[in-house]
């Protein structure tokens, strides 16, 4: 993965005054309850929860008005420094520190929750999948909650990517040129994705989202877990 391709992108974004959440992070977190995932939003005061990778910060603004108290990572310094620069022009009460997905600059269980808005699934060349689990287990909380989304093998992103021995995929197509040459885990259905993360999480809460912008498909698995401890079990 090119920290530099990602400096050069965030360096380049245009001045925009407002900046709006991603729409699965609003339904799944502030949201009405749904058939298979409820979540106790009377719980969110208070609570610290990590926005991991956290792009250009659209969705700080919506986890501190549903009460989190609220920290974010991103990959460089330098994207940091530029988040910090708008932190009062967003309105952000935010701490930004610089973080890789295997190595979080956070004490053990420190979150109560964890969010992923498209990034846990990115791996370096030298980097397994599970290590990845297990630094976001370390700072969670016991039966914290982890809340992500990660692509399936329909995504826009996956097309003529070469299929790697470790179930990864390596990107070739990126119409964006932003990610070529980087690893993705994905997950082809629910029960791949089950697979994946419960060496660390358990009580599974799966969704499914495919948007098709104008022949370019954004598809992936949504989900809600909690980190396990010595005497859970998961469920779906």
């Amino acid at each position: 993965m090119s920290v530099q391709n990602w400096n050069q992108f965030y360096s380049k974004q245009p001045d925009i005054k407002k900046i709006y959440p991603t729409e699965w992070v609003v339904r799944t977190l502030a949201g009405a309850n749904y058939p298979n995932m409820k979540l106790d939003k009377s719980a969110y005061q208070g609570a610290r929860i990590l926005d991991l990778s956290c792009g250009d910060g659209r969705n700080i603004n919506l986890l501190q008005d549903l009460g989190f108290v609220v920290s974010a990572t991103e990959i460089s310094q330098n994207i940091i420094d530029e988040l910090i620069k708008t932190k009062k022009e967003h309105g952000w009460d935010a701490e930004f520190k610089c973080g890789k997905n295997t190595d979080l600059p956070y004490t053990d269980s420190y979150f109560d929750y964890l969010l992923s808005c498209a990034s846990f699934y990115y791996l370096d060349h030298d980097t397994e999948f599970s290590d990845v689990l297990l630094e976001i287990s370390r700072v969670l909380k016991e039966n914290g909650y982890f809340i992500g989304i990660i692509p399936d093998d329909q995504n826009f992103i996956t097309e003529g990517a070469s299929k790697l021995s470790d179930g990864s995929i390596l990107i070739k197509n990126d119409p964006y040129e932003l990610r070529n040459n980087t690893r993705f885990m994905i997950a082809r259905d629910k029960a791949d994705l089950i697979a994946l993360l419960e060496s660390h999480f358990y009580n599974f809460h799966i969704g499914h989202l495919r948007e098709d912008y104008f022949g370019r498909v954004v598809s992936g698995f949504i989900f809600v877990c909690q980190k396990k401890t010595a005497t859970n079990t998961y469920n779906v």
